[in-house]
């Protein structure tokens, strides 16, 4: 046991010195401070409002909770609070409403939703009786204001979709074919449109779904055998989807050797591969995890864990860059990454020795910034 104790405590000293290191000279331009959220924590995603707010929803394993955590702008002192209790296991997806409440869906067997109205939480269980939920689950804001929800349900495999309409959630399914949606992203684009991507397990492969208003449309983009571009094994682990200003989509994904970037540009699909790692045979939907989201510029910041550690990487308008956070420690890092309105990246993860709930957030130096022209080439396209 003291040896035991004693690993725990050089691994936890390392990775300190490591994030107390300056960053490398090509990447001097982003550096990286740590926060505790709690003591411990899980599966959390992070949202931040208009006033530079911070929430974090995430699981704490005591009496299997669901809680939020709340992180005021200026401020050094998160203050969290207990949900809902003993649901087992679930994950969960945040964000905030125009007006800065906080939207929290989560997934124990049932779609439940908890929003913050006014000064109390309320929870309520979307399209129940649908099946058994479980796995990811997606909540984004339209330009109106209006919730729209994502999730998977298992028995039967499906991707699922739900949009808050006069008080009433209007839901329905949008895809069931080839065991769909365990992993599932979704994006609403300045039309107030969903977009969304999604992991089907059968071949595995990635899908992508849309809605124009009238009808939705559903194609595959990449698998083993099918698709725009095809991959040499599993693909569409961990995807995300953001929407860039002209309401193409953009899509971060893994196979089982690479982070890969799939983005709509000139009416039609460009694909990258932006990192590389050794090759993973034996994959959960836990060992990949990205989320995409874009600076004020529309170019694109990806946070993701994967074999190589927790990482970031973006377009800096000329091309892709990486940069690691945290190096691996034999476990998962179960987070999430979101941007606020002045660029600063805030990702929270789970510390792979303590286990405690942290969050880094990611400065930018302007005075190292590259001047970029409007005729810099967009992810996806050729100079």
């Amino acid at each position: 046991m003291t040896g035991n104790i004693a690993v725990r405590f050089v691994v936890s000293a390392l990775l300190i010195l490591f994030m107390a290191l300056p960053p490398l000279a090509m990447a001097q331009e982003w550096t990286w401070t740590t926060s505790q959220i709690d003591t411990e924590g899980t599966d959390s995603w992070v949202a931040v409002d208009h006033g530079g707010n911070i929430h974090v929803s995430y699981r704490f394993p005591i009496h299997a909770q669901l809680k939020y955590a709340f992180l005021p702008v200026g401020g050094s002192r998160w203050f969290s609070m207990s949900l809902d209790r003993m649901l087992g296991d679930f994950l969960t997806g945040i964000a905030v409403d125009p007006k800065g409440n906080p939207y929290i869906c989560y997934s124990p067997g049932a779609l439940k939703l908890a929003v913050l109205d006014g000064n109390s939480w309320k929870i309520q269980e979307i399209d129940p009786g649908r099946g058994l939920v479980h796995f990811y689950c997606s909540v984004r804001f339209g330009p109106d204001g209006a919730p729209q929800l994502s999730w998977y349900v298992e028995t039967p495999f499906s991707v699922h979709y739900a949009v808050l309409r006069n008080g009433v959630w209007m839901a329905r399914t949008v895809d069931n074919q080839g065991m769909p949606g365990k992993i599932n992203s979704l994006a609403v684009d300045h039309l107030g449109n969903p977009q969304l991507s999604y992991i089907g397990l059968a071949g595995t492969k990635l899908g992508y779904a849309r809605f124009n208003g009238q009808v939705w449309t559903r194609i595959t983009l990449e698998g083993p055998d099918q698709g725009l571009e095809k991959s040499r094994g599993d693909t569409g682990m961990g995807n995300s989807i953001a929407t860039d200003f002209d309401n193409n989509p953009m899509i971060s994904y893994f196979d089982t050797s690479s982070l890969k970037f799939a983005h709509f540009v000139d009416g039609k699909w460009r694909f990258e591969i932006i990192d590389r790692f050794d090759r993973v045979d034996q994959w959960s939907w836990r060992t990949f995890r990205s989320s995409t989201v874009l600076d004020r510029n529309g170019y694109p910041h990806i946070g993701y864990q994967s074999p190589l550690g927790l990482k970031h990487a973006w377009w800096d308008g000329h091309q892709w860059r990486t940069r690691l956070i945290l190096a691996p420690a034999g476990t998962t890092f179960d987070g999430a990454m979101a941007i606020d309105e002045k660029d600063n990246l805030y990702f929270s993860y789970t510390d792979p020795v303590q286990r405690s709930l942290m969050l880094a957030i990611g400065h930018y130096s302007r005075d190292q910034q590259t001047a970029i022209t409007d005729s810099s080439p967009e992810p996806g396209k050729q100079p």
